[in-house]
């Protein structure tokens, strides 16, 4: 594929040695297309060593521009720069070289105009345990710049994609804070226009919760003690590693505090213990906690 890199602005003479089938114009196809469109045709050969690329007023015919571009293979796409005249009628002619040149294609009528983007696409993260996780997604217009927000609100940016030609990425700028579920949408911004917001995406926010403190009763039974919960998630107390199933578990208070006691004794020796938090309502699970060992 011929990079942009490669482009330049060709002279005027037409060539005149037109032999090959024409290329076959694959974009634009709407009447209407935003600034730095893309065109993009097939070349029906396996290489070719030049292109051009020559726009039309379609009132009279006047040619307003040409563009040229280097070698590739059996495709051309060619981001237009943004320097065609906006709403008027217009049309491009393009062909390629080879060993000799091939006919001209000849688009469709059509104008450039304030086209709003599409709505983005948030692919589906998963229980997230980390407050800036990385948010990738589809739907984008290439070069546009995807800003993310918290649905139903739009106050906090929690971070800005650039739009490649595969899709979108990046690592939030802003911590995302705990939710079961939290609403993520976002918006698409290219040339000033502003895209309907993308439909939100439910996903589990948990970060590992903070054991602080273990209290052992005269009789043997300890209390476990800590915080970093989300108010309503239900909290585990397990053996370090995960191994053993729940030893204890409780409801995370709404300060995100929580308090958990043994109802039967421990026998005597040492303990070390961890925990983690589960959503009530995705289920999704936070880190564990790091290790509080103990001694009966």
């Amino acid at each position: 594929m011929t990079s942009n890199n490669e482009l330049r602005m060709a002279d005027e003479n037409e060539p005149d040695w037109e032999i090959l089938p024409s290329p076959i114009i694959t974009a634009p196809v709407a009447p209407i297309v935003s600034r730095r469109f893309n065109v993009d045709a097939i070349v029906p050969s396996p290489t070719h060593s030049k292109w051009n690329l020559d726009f039309f007023r379609a009132s009279n015919n006047e040619k307003i521009k040409r563009y040229s571009g280097g070698a590739g293979s059996l495709f051309i796409r060619f981001q237009v720069p943004d320097e065609l005249p906006i709403d008027e009628q217009i049309y491009f002619k393009i062909q390629y070289q080879s060993f000799a040149y091939s006919h001209w294609a000849k688009s469709h009528n059509f104008k450039i105009g304030q086209v709003y983007p599409q709505t983005p696409v948030i692919t589906q993260p998963g229980t997230v345990r980390v407050p800036k996780p990385e948010i990738q997604g589809t739907g984008g217009v290439a070069g546009a710049t995807i800003e993310l927000y918290e649905a139903g609100v739009g106050t906090v940016l929690f971070g800005t994609a650039t739009v490649q030609s595969d899709g979108w990425k990046t690592v939030l700028t802003q911590p995302l804070w705990m939710g079961d579920p939290f609403r993520l949408t976002a918006i698409q911004k290219l040339n000033g226009m502003v895209s309907e917001w993308a439909s939100p995406v439910l996903f589990a926010v948990l970060f590992k919760p903070v054991i602080t403190d273990v209290t052992i009763s005269a009789d043997g039974k300890p209390t476990i003690s800590g915080t970093g919960g989300l108010k309503g998630a239900t909290l585990q107390i397990w053996n370090s590693g995960g191994g053993g199933g729940v030893l204890l578990s409780t409801t995370v208070a709404s300060d995100g505090s929580w308090r958990v006691s043994a109802p039967t004794a421990w026998g005597s020796g040492n303990y070390m213990i961890t925990a983690r938090q589960i959503g009530i309502n995705t289920g999704g699970e936070s880190d564990w906690a790091v290790d509080k060992s103990f001694t009966i």
